[in-house]
């Protein structure tokens, strides 16, 4: 121990104050006895500034379990633990860490209790040399993690009566501990910590909840078992900060067994005693189960739909925990995301189950909504588009991103196949809106497309009249755009329908059209 701390006078030895630098020769001429027993506080603080703890040092400290030597090792780390920042003081502290993870894998119960009772924490992180003699997985746990690895209760338990955790914050280092635990036959030792872990951490955030869906994840069975047992809820999400800091909330368990489809986890996730939980975790649960019912049904899981059933599940529990009916804006917004993914099959599901084409969701993206029949006709899905429609879908309604109708989207995506669909389930052909002041047959006009602009003439596009809007803007769009057999086509229409009198000449429509006109509806609206 004398070696230990003799002081080195190496070149920064100059760089010392004069009146510290006394000071250490004269604390490296005392006895040891005077340095174990008498007040040289201040001399050992100078010490621990300008001396770095070498090596050698954990070898020789790592052995120390007598009155003497721990006597003066304790002065030493007490010192250690002031507020100091120069880089002897900071290379002391955790100096210290490093010796009390040796002193756990050592199982040196005195040295153990030595470092903790002077303030050591028992949950630091080694440093560059916690483990020098293991692997690299090994160094990355926690005192604790190793004390239960090692199988030894004493350690353990001094470590617990100091409040050291089990979990280290990182889902990979924790799985591999408790598989290490299962493999070494040390994981009993694990359970009254996991318990308490799990009561600690009860809430959305905990690391255990980490730990459990890396462990669903990777299909670890023994791990999500003893997890499960020791009570970690798997209907909590695991929070990994907010929004501003650009981390999310992570999914449940339940909810990445579901999106996986792992049954055996979901089956024993839902036997979880939900009765103990609170109302905000109990309104959780329910949520999720909703997500894991309609799940099944889309899927035609009958097991897991009828497991959900015997779990407790109904519509009208969940209707009256939310508030309003919860049920209903997830089928909703299950649909939407059916319909943008094209799952024609996942849509006549939901369809059945009674979502509603017509509700409006309760979460905005941008500011706009987006619509589940404007979706499918964005998306040029026809069959989706038909079992929208079927399913009573407003043919008329508005995009809020768009302020487009159905039928005037499906113009400008020259489907004729949708457009026949919206306008035989009663899409009104002559409707223009506040920005846009084209109708459908103004932008098929527009877009050269003689078979849309044919169609929907004979679908009432109302071209009446000299004078009409509708018939000048549609001429001007055709011929603007050197579409002439649009324009012959819609001249004709009006000969055979309203007589020679009621059409103009292209070359007047041409030059008295005013941008005024053109934006008539815009202008008026706006």
């Amino acid at each position: 121990m004398c070696a230990a701390i003799s002081v080195i006078e190496d070149e920064g030895f100059d760089d010392v104050p004069i009146t510290e630098r006394y000071a250490l020769r004269y604390l490296n001429e005392r006895p040891v006895k005077e340095l174990l027993y008498d007040g040289h506080d201040e001399f050992l603080q100078f010490f621990v500034k300008h001396n770095l703890p070498q090596d050698d040092l954990y070898d020789i400290l790592r052995a120390f379990n007598t009155a003497d030597d721990l006597a003066l090792l304790r002065r030493l780390v007490f010192l250690s633990k002031s507020d100091g920042n120069s880089f002897a003081e900071v290379k002391w502290r955790q100096f210290c860490e490093n010796l009390l993870f040796d002193a756990v894998k050592d199982e040196n119960e005195a040295l153990l209790e030595m470092l903790l009772d002077v303030g050591v924490d028992a949950n630091a992180r080694g440093h560059s040399r916690q483990f020098h003699d293991s692997t690299a997985t090994f160094k990355a746990f926690n005192a604790l993690q190793i004390a239960i690895l090692g199988g030894n209760k004493n350690v353990i338990d001094i470590l617990n009566s100091c409040c050291a955790r089990i979990f280290t914050g990182s889902p990979v280092v924790d799985s591999d501990f408790l598989s290490g635990a299962f493999t070494r036959n040390t994981i009993d030792f694990a359970k009254p910590q996991l318990a308490s872990e799990a009561t600690w951490h009860s809430k959305p955030g905990g690391k255990g909840l980490d730990i459990l869906v890396h462990a669903v994840e990777q299909s670890y069975d023994n791990i999500v078992d003893i997890l499960f047992e020791a009570g970690f809820n798997p209907y909590s999400r695991a929070d990994r900060g907010d929004f501003a800091t650009g981390w999310v909330p992570r999914d449940s368990a339940f909810m990445v067994s579901l999106r996986t489809s792992k049954t055996r986890y979901l089956g024993k996730f839902l036997t979880f005693p939900y009765h103990a939980l609170d109302r905000k975790r109990r309104q959780e649960r329910l949520r999720q189960l909703t997500a894991g019912y309609v799940t099944a049904r889309c899927t035609e899981n009958v097991a897991l739909g009828k497991a959900i059933l015997d779990a407790g599940w109904r519509p009208d529990h969940v209707k009256l925990a939310m508030g309003y009916d919860y049920v209903q804006e997830y089928l909703h917004n299950a649909l939407e995301q059916a319909v943008e993914r094209g799952y024609c099959e996942e849509v006549r599901c939901l369809l059945q189950m009674g979502a509603n084409p017509n509700l409006l969701s309760y979460t905005y993206v941008s500011g706009s909504i987006i619509r589940p029949l404007h979706s499918a006709i964005e998306e040029g899905n026809v069959a989706i588009v038909r079992q929208l429609v079927e399913a009573r879908a407003d043919v008329n309604v508005l995009s809020s991103r768009s302020n487009l109708t159905p039928l005037q989207k499906a113009v400008y995506g020259s489907s004729l196949e949708i457009v026949s669909i919206l306008v035989e389930a009663g899409a009104n052909v002559n409707s223009t809106t506040r920005k846009w002041s084209r109708s459908a047959v103004e932008i098929a006009a527009d877009k050269g497309n003689l078979e849309m602009v044919t169609y929907l003439l004979e679908s009432g596009a109302n071209v009446q009249g000299r004078h009409n809007h509708n018939y000048r803007r549609t001429l001007y769009w055709a011929q603007n755009h050197g579409h002439n057999s649009v324009v012959d086509l819609l001249q004709d229409w009006k000969r055979s329908r309203h007589g020679e009198q009621d059409c103009d000449a292209i070359g007047n429509i041409m030059s008295s059209t005013t941008e005024e006109e053109l934006d008539l509806l815009s202008r008026v609206y706006d």
